[in-house]
């Protein structure tokens, strides 16, 4: 009997190699795992948006995005945390100063 409930797997360098590809390996490891009926949730330091057409083509619809800061079930928000208005004003405040790119979600 399967003990397991849960599978996280890390995107980057680690199911999606450095070259942006997919071993078919991965693809079929996933499957297996998922016809044992265990819950596979794609975790990432990127924005959730980011890797949802990955998580189609692997058949996931479940993330942990931002490292952390939300998380999708099933295709349902679960939980986000934002940060602070005044922390984005000042994250914003100094990114315009040293002149560089900045980006964020609502």
């Amino acid at each position: 009997m399967n003990n397991y409930k849960v599978l996280f797997l890390d995107v980057d360098g680690t199911i999606v190699r450095p070259d942006g590809t997919i071993e078919p390996s991965t693809n079929r490891a996933i499957t297996d795992i998922q016809n044992l009926g265990i819950q596979v949730i794609l975790t990432t330091g990127r924005p959730i948006h980011e890797v949802e057409s990955l998580g189609e083509y692997l058949r996931i619809q479940s993330y942990i995005g931002y490292n952390g800061g939300a998380a999708t079930l099933n295709g349902r928000s679960i939980f986000k945390i934002p940060f602070p208005k005044e922390s984005v004003q000042g994250i914003l405040t100094i990114a315009k100063k040293y002149q560089h790119e900045s980006s964020y979600a609502l």
